[in-house]
C-alpha cells in the first residue's frame, strides 16, 4: 500500500493521493472480510519492476510517435 500511495502522490496532490489509498485499503478490507480470502502483498522489488516495465513502454511508445527507436542496452555491473 506504501508504494501506490506514493505513485498517486507522484500523480494527484497528497489529500487526493490519501482518499484514493484509503479507498484501496477499504477495498482490499472489504473483500477478504466477505470472501474471507487472504491479501497477498506484493514485494518491493517486483513492484519495482512493475514500474521499470511501465516507463519502458511509456518511453518506446513516445519515441515511436517521433519517429525514433529505443534500443535496450544491459546496465553496466559497478567495478
Amino acid at each position: 500500500m506504501g508504494a501506490f500511495c506514493r505513485r498517486m502522490n507522484a500523480r494527484l496532490r497528497t489529500p487526493q493521493a490519501l482518499t484514493a489509498t484509503a479507498q484501496t485499503l477499504a477495498r482490499v478490507i472489504s473483500t477478504m472480510l466477505k470472501h474471507g480470502t487472504a491479501y497477498v502483498r506484493q514485494r518491493l522489488a517486483d513492484d519495482a519492476q512493475q514500474d521499470r516495465d511501465r516507463t519502458v513502454q511509456s518511453v518506446t511508445r513516445r519515441a515511436k510517435a517521433l519517429g525514433d527507436a529505443v534500443v535496450n542496452t544491459p546496465a553496466r555491473t559497478p567495478a
